[in-house]
């Protein structure tokens, strides 16, 4: 393994871009010029290596082998160590998420690419470094369990993320000049890529999901103004009985707290009797 302080490591590269909630670009800086230590280490950091196994053990059941303790060199100034590679070559990268907080990172749906922004990045860096299509983020997060991402190789914005940090390294490293403390994050560069759709067809779907999400808007408008009506006539019970034989209740609801605060609220509902 390379020393990595000569290198700038792919999970750097949030931190470089101003995109880290942990780490700011200066402070990569006075590590990589010898002026502080390395990051303590902190217990998310902590769980994140004991979890590692058992989330690489998790992902190979659904991806095969996998190979640990890969490195790759970019440019001479990029180290990148993915936790596991398929045997297709194709990079594995455990996270942990809020395990020790009641702050959730903004994880999307499982199977999808929507990772937190700071992950991205380091993903990007290693689908650079082995040439793969897709690289995956099996990830344990707290109230959700254990969930697998794939995110698809982006070439074009890769190479400028690569050119960046490369850029990054030889003006501040190299050239010891420490980097501004209040530059604006780097948050354009995985902004998806604008396209021009000429396709008229297109046009036409847009206006008709307009005209729906307008008639949508109308018709939840309309149903509550139903729904509060029939509170009414149900005054202080929480049930009541039609001559159709249908029951109508109102009772509370309590949704507990997971990954958004407990809340409490009434739901009508209009059922018939079996």
């Amino acid at each position: 393994m390379q020393n990595r302080s000569s290198y700038l490591g792919a999970s750097e590269a949030a931190a470089v871009l101003g995109l880290c909630p942990w780490r700011t670009p200066y402070q990569v800086w006075l590590e990589k010029t010898g002026r502080s230590g390395p990051q303590p280490e902190t217990i998310a950091m902590r769980l994140g290596s004991h979890l590692e196994s058992f989330l690489l053990e998790w992902a190979e059941q659904r991806l095969g082998p996998l190979e640990r303790g890969k490195e790759f060199i970019i440019d001479n100034t990029l180290i990148v160590h993915p936790d596991g590679i398929t045997v297709g070559g194709q990079p594995v990268e455990a996270k942990t998420a809020g395990l020790t907080s009641n702050n959730h990172d903004p994880w999307g749906e499982e199977g999808t690419d929507l990772i937190p922004e700071y992950y991205r990045c380091q993903v990007y860096v290693q689908l650079a470094a082995t040439g793969a299509d897709v690289a995956f983020v099996p990830a344990l997060i707290a109230g959700r369990g254990v969930c697998m991402f794939q995110v698809p190789a982006r070439p074009t914005l890769q190479q400028a993320l690569i050119e960046k940090l490369c850029q990054w390294w030889q003006r501040h490293v190299l050239a010891d000049l420490p980097p501004e403390q209040d530059a604006a994050p780097e948050k354009d560069m995985f902004r998806g890529e604008r396209v021009t759709l000429t396709d008229p067809h297109i046009v036409e779907l847009i206006d008709r999901r307009e005209q729906l999400l307008a008639q949508q808007k109308e018709l939840e408008a309309e149903i509550n103004r139903l729904k509060n009506e029939i509170v009414s006539y149900l005054g202080d019970a929480e049930a009541a009985e039609l001559p159709d034989g249908r029951l109508i209740t109102y009772i509370e609801t309590v949704r507990k707290a997971y990954t958004v605060p407990e809340s409490r609220f009434r739901t009508l509902k209009v059922t018939r009797r079996k």
